[in-house]
């Protein structure tokens, strides 16, 4: 099992700022980004309520090409930020 050190931590964050920037032109909001241990069965998830919130499984720390696959899923998770918070405001 690997936990996330604090750089681990302040990686992902900078790397939201990063993916925000280049792909969504700084459009996205400055949600919380985290890892988790609980993920399971997936690699990442974005929770609209009770706030906003991207969790990325901490299993991917343990992989060899780590950062790929967690920017990978960070950005798969970001464009549901940008389809549910940008694009469709007033979805459900």
């Amino acid at each position: 099992k690997m936990k996330p050190t604090r750089e681990d931590v302040e990686k992902l964050i900078t790397l939201f700022a990063e993916l925000n920037a280049v792909f969504f032109e700084a459009a996205l909001p400055m949600i919380e980004v985290r890892f988790s241990g609980r993920l399971k069965t997936t690699g990442g998830q974005y929770f609209r309520r009770p706030r906003k919130l991207i969790q990325i499984s901490s299993r991917y720390l343990a992989l060899e090409n780590a950062w790929e696959e967690i920017r990978d899923t960070l950005g798969h998770e970001m464009v549901h930020v940008f389809q549910y918070d940008i694009a469709s405001p007033n979805a459900a």
